[in-house]
């Protein structure tokens, strides 16, 4: 059933279209085209606006003939990290990748391809489904900002599946919850030669706090990091400022609680009681650490339907089913706050965010085959 030309042609078509984080318009016309041409209701939102984009959110009305049954959101990004503009893909037997120094964008249209295909499958063959929704969303790679500024009154399904991972045979189940954060350090400035002992060097007690708090790998569910550092001007100025952003992630919210509270108190305490008088006045060092940007856990249970659906295709093809957890956040995480049951499917992605990225098309077929398979499942439970 599965045309395997266009699904590969289709695929092709998307990887050329730039469309990196912001800048995903020119993908979201060739979708409202997609569907355009399928006869197929759909809507936007207004997640651009918050976003500072060009595109919104697309969702995708597919009508069911299976009355009763449940209906089921699919879900993929149309967004792409860099080097992502220019992209050339090449075609080497089952292997594709991308020629010269762009990644190849299969992350996420690879999971883009597999939809469209299993909507015009379900269309030509007429089989049975119940409704079908199918979200595309946008600046997922910049903090799942698409789907944080989601206008959930546009999406009814209870159980939901995004196709944002590697293995087809697998299911990702479990992913951190995320905290970023920036703490900004104030000191006083000074010319450091001339009068060094007027200024609060910024960056010292920046350094103290970080060198006070956890970082890396701290148990196999929780991680930290700082990730950026910005401060001075020059070797000879004392920096009144330094800025620090890192994150906290974790899948357990008691140990990222515990360590927001342990970091956050490490800039404080660096600056207590720090101070100097210069020019008969008093100057005192101070932190201010902001909660910039959060995402909630992802946990779904081994039974729950979702993991049920998607076990009953791959161990009716004879494979193995495997569940697993992620260190990393998708827009599942957001879907399954929002209440929406929601696992990651993989389309068999390979060396994501890199320049090596690539993917076998038979994977993508697979994935294809899976999520028409769930659909089918769903219909007959």
């Amino acid at each position: 059933m599965i045309d395997e030309g266009r699904l590969k042609n289709t695929f092709l078509e998307m990887v050329r279209i730039d469309s990196l984080s912001r800048r995903e318009g020119e993908m979201l016309a060739y979708l409202k085209d997609c569907f355009d041409e399928l006869g197929l209701e759909y809507r936007t939102d207004g997640a651009s606006k918050a976003i500072d984009g060009d595109a919104d959110n697309l969702v995708v009305y597919v009508p069911g003939n299976v009355p009763g049954a449940e209906t089921l959101m699919f879900s993929a990004h149309m967004d792409t990290v860099g080097p992502g503009e220019g992209i050339e893909p090449v075609v080497e037997g089952d292997k594709i990748y991308a020629k010269g120094e762009t990644i190849l964008g299969g992350d996420d249209k690879s999971g883009i391809a597999a939809l469209l295909e299993m909507v015009r499958v379900l269309k030509e063959n007429e089989i049975a489904h119940g409704d079908i929704e199918l979200l595309f969303t946008v600046c997922e790679e910049v903090g799942l900002q698409g789907a944080k500024n989601l206008d959930r009154s546009l999406v009814s399904a209870k159980y939901g599946f995004v196709l944002d991972g590697d293995s087809v045979c697998a299911a990702t189940t479990k992913a951190p919850a995320a905290l970023r954060y920036t703490a900004t350090i104030h000191g006083k400035e000074s010319h450091a030669g001339v009068a060094p002992e007027k200024g609060i060097n910024a960056v010292v007690l920046a350094s103290r706090a970080i060198a006070a708090m956890p970082d890396g790998r701290i148990d196999e569910e929780t991680t930290c990091n700082i990730g950026l550092i910005e401060a001075g001007r020059a070797a000879n100025v004392v920096p009144p400022v330094a800025k620090i952003v890192g994150e906290v992630r974790s899948r357990d919210m008691s140990k990222l609680e515990k360590l927001k509270e342990e970091i956050f108190g490490a800039f404080h305490k660096a600056v207590e009681g720090v101070s100097v008088e210069a020019d008969g006045k008093l100057f005192e060092a101070r932190a201010e650490v902001s909660e910039d940007d959060f995402y909630p856990t992802m946990d779904v249970a081994a039974d729950a339907y979702t993991v049920s659906l998607a076990r009953g295709v791959v161990e009716g093809w004879g494979e193995e089913f495997k569940t697993e957890a992620s260190g990393g956040g998708t827009d599942a995480n957001l879907h399954n706050g929002g209440g929406i049951e929601t696992i990651i499917l993989g389309t068999g992605m390979k060396a994501i965010h890199s320049v090596d990225e690539h993917i076998n098309f038979s994977d993508i077929v697979a994935a294809t085959r899976l999520v028409l398979g769930i659909v089918e499942a769903n219909a007959g439970a």
